[in-house]
This record gives structure tokens, sequence and C-alpha cells, in this order.
């Protein structure tokens, strides 16, 4: 099986644009339409079609990415368009408390169980484990554009009512308008807190060699005289710079 994808890996990149791009709209419609025809929404078939796609090959995804980046704009454009056709500003403007309390309690409930997963899966030679899990976390708060989704499924299967449904869309809007200044933020409440760099004693005899300091014989070694000075760091970025071992 590895392979065969590795093959078929090989055969995708192999294509010109034009091909490429045909053979990936048509896998993402035809997913579209196979969710949408099994009940569910078209927007997930969509979304599965590009999550099983970067699955497959990150070379793949990328170039798919590259190739549709126009596209994706234009579509992206027409959603966020689309999302003032769907919000009525007077329902907005007349259950505004409620909608900031819906949009608070649900940003904090997120950023708890979006925490306590991140914490414990974090490895343990991460500096500040807590602080990287709450920052992550922080990002994955607000609610995300499937909001929109979600609700008007539920509309549209007669689970919530009309006043419900305004007020979760209400609610994905102000959330999604308040998400940059909540990442904002996060920089001032949540800075990224990076730990100082602590020489140690073989730095230190390194530096004091490389800065013409005694032998234990007496005699005064000159800099760089044992590889250490400038002289040959400049060398050894060189060499760095050449097989690209170092970044």
């Amino acid at each position: 099986l590895r392979a065969a994808g590795k093959r078929l890996e090989g055969a995708l990149l192999g294509l010109d644009a034009e091909a490429f791009t045909m053979l990936v709209l048509a896998y993402a419609f035809s997913l579209a339409w196979l969710t949408d025809t099994l009940g569910l929404s078209t927007e997930l078939g969509a979304f599965l079609a590009g999550l099983a796609l970067t699955t497959f090959s990150s070379q793949v995804g990328g170039h798919a990415e590259h190739i549709l980046c126009s596209l994706k704009d234009t579509f992206v454009a027409w959603f966020f368009a689309s999302i003032g056709l769907v919000v009525n500003p007077r329902f907005l403007f007349d259950n505004l408390r409620a909608i900031l309390t819906v949009v608070m309690f649900v940003f904090v409930l997120k950023l708890a169980t979006g925490f306590l997963p991140l914490w414990l899966l974090s490895e343990r030679g991460v500096h500040a484990p807590a602080l990287t899990a709450l920052r992550a976390s922080w990002i994955l708060a607000h609610v995300s554009e499937f909001g929109f989704v979600l609700a008007s499924k539920g509309s549209s299967w007669g689970v919530l009512t009309r006043h419900v449904y305004l007020l979760l869309v209400g609610t994905n809007a102000m959330s999604l308008c308040l998400a940059p200044w909540l990442f904002r933020l996060r920089e001032v409440l949540l800075p990224l807190d990076v730990a100082p760099y602590t020489p140690t004693s073989r730095d230190a005899s390194g530096a004091a060699r490389g800065s013409g300091a005694e032998t234990p014989g007496g005699s005064r070694m000159p800099p760089g005289g044992d590889g250490s000075g400038p002289q040959a760091a400049r060398i050894g970025k060189a060499h760095e710079s050449d097989d690209g071992s170092s970044c």
C-alpha cells in the first residue's frame, strides 16, 4: 500500500496545472455530493476532502493549495459576504447582551476543555507546558465557521427554533469579529516567556581561552589559538552554511 501511495503521489505531482486543478475539484465536489446524499452537509464533505488530501500527502496538499489559492480566496470572500446576509442586525442589537453572554460562555468553555488535553499531552521537555497549552487553547476558543453550518442544519431539521437559530448565528458572527482582538489580548495577558540563556562552565572556559587567558603552564594563549577564536568561528559558520546542517 505504501508503494502504491508513492506511485499515486508521483503521478499526481507529475500532472500539469490544468489537469491537476480539474482532478482536485472533481474530487472535492464528489465528496461534497456524497455527504449531501447521505444526509450530511456539503461543507462537511469538502472539509473531509481537504483533510484526506493533506493526510495522504503533504506535498500534494501543498501543491493543491498553491494551485487553487486564488479560487480559495474567492470562496472565502463569498463566505464572509454571505454572513452579512444571514445575520439580522435588528435582532443583533435587541439581544446584544444575551449574545455577548453566550460568546463569553462559549469562549471560557472551549478554553477550559482545550487547555486540559493540550496540557496533559504536552511533552515533558517543553518550556512552560501550561503556558503553551493555554496559548494554543486560546486560539481555538472562538467559534469557527462550522457553527453556521451546524446552526443552519439544526434549523432545517426543525431542532432549533427561529429565535435560537438567530441567537446562534449572531453569537458565531460576534465571535468571529472579536477573534482578532482576542488574539491581541492573548499577547498581553499570556506573553511568550522565553527562558534566558545561562552560560555553562564549558562556555565560560571557551570564552576565556578565546580572549587570551593563561594556560595551566603559565604561558598566555593567543586568541583563537585552540581553535575557538573568531577565525575558527567564522570558518565553522562557513562550513555550516555550505552543508546546510545548521539554520
